[in-house]
């Protein structure tokens, strides 16, 4: 505050993965204020916070390019995790079926699957996939308390899982949002991630044909891009995600 008036604000809460993680965001000081050092008290206050409540860890996003943020983040301490590009469709053309060349089952996910979902997530996922919705068990397991969450935040989701010779080798899960664009997550063991990715895209498109609503899906900065600019998405931004362990 100065004289009584905003001039910065940041916010500074736990991660839904529980007490030990906190997230900050929405650093913002007033263009008149820029330059006093209010950022840097800013953040450090957040970061105390963080440790009076217990946590071991802060995460925050930052867009790639952002020259005056980064190198205060990194004198407080902060390391890169991981660069991710959000990409957004707005087209609803219906992509052509994909043919593999070999042998892949492609099905939704059933109440008897989470255990192998789960395990190909823990393995698989990339740093940062389910970092501000991050990846618990008990979004996962089938429950009535998950349900219930889903249509309180006017939610629907879908997950698919392709197997071959009965080994799962990638999921996908569709986020229904009612007033959001559509989301999707991919995940795809390595072997097989220049067929079957582009395999789990179509098919996850050709599901959401009948939804004329936006998707977006995140992935690595660098990874995918010709593929996703093939199926006409295009990159609407890029955030490094930056974490920071405390004492």
């Amino acid at each position: 505050l100065h004289d009584g008036r905003v001039v910065g604000s940041v916010g500074a809460q736990p991660s839904d993965s529980g007490p030990n993680t906190y997230l900050i965001a929405n650093l913002a000081v007033h263009p008149d204020f820029r330059r006093q050092g209010i950022a840097r008290q800013l953040m450090l206050a957040a970061l105390s916070k963080a440790a009076r409540h217990g946590a071991r860890c802060v995460v925050l996003q930052v867009n790639e390019d952002n020259g005056e943020a980064i190198p205060l983040y990194e004198e407080l301490g902060f390391d890169a995790l991981t660069t991710r590009t959000t990409w957004e469709r707005t087209k609803h053309s219906i992509p052509d079926r994909v043919k593999t060349g070999y042998n892949i089952h492609v099905r939704p996910a059933n109440r008897m699957d989470w255990l192998e979902e789960m395990a190909l997530l823990e393995e698989f996922r990339s740093a940062g996939l389910f970092w501000t919705d991050p990846f618990r068990v008990d979004r996962i397991k089938p429950s009535l308390w998950r349900n219930i969450s889903n249509i309180l935040n006017a939610r629907s989701e879908e997950r698919w899982i392709a197997f071959d010779s009965g080994k799962v080798i990638g999921w996908f899960q569709i986020m229904y949002r009612v007033d959001l664009s559509h989301q999707i997550r991919l995940i795809v063991r390595p072997e097989h991630r220049r067929d079957l990715e582009q395999l789990l895209l179509v098919k996850a498109l050709r599901r959401l044909s009948q939804r004329q609503r936006h998707v977006r899906i995140e992935h690595p900065k660098g990874e995918a891009e010709t593929l996703l600019t093939q199926y006409e998405f295009r990159p609407i931004g890029t955030l490094l995600w930056m974490h920071k362990s405390v004492a």
